[in-house]
């Protein structure tokens, strides 16, 4: 991680992101790249969703990685599995 070699101290980095599996693991952890905002991101899944047999099945994913001067950089990665309520905002 370039944060770490250039100050020399733990770096810790992150991203997240809600993969739907009818969508093909779409939005996901690259949803911000697609869409700028939060609402951005939940009109976007929605429309890709339109027409698409409930409930849909999704996990929210979240991946950590952490650099240190001296040792291999670690990541970490977690999920929660779930549904996509009718109508609830994300």
């Amino acid at each position: 991680m370039p944060a770490s070699r250039e100050t020399g101290l733990p770096a810790l980095g992150d991203n997240s992101g809600i993969e739907v599996a009818a969508l093909g693991g779409a939005l996901g952890l690259h949803s911000v790249r697609i869409a700028a905002t939060q609402p951005e991101r939940e009109r976007l899944l929605f429309d890709r969703l339109a027409g698409v047999a409930r409930p849909w099945h999704a996990r929210f994913v979240c991946v950590l990685a952490l650099a240190a001067p001296g040792r291999p950089t670690r990541v970490f990665t977690g999920t929660v599995d779930g549904r996509r309520a009718l109508g609830a905002p994300l």
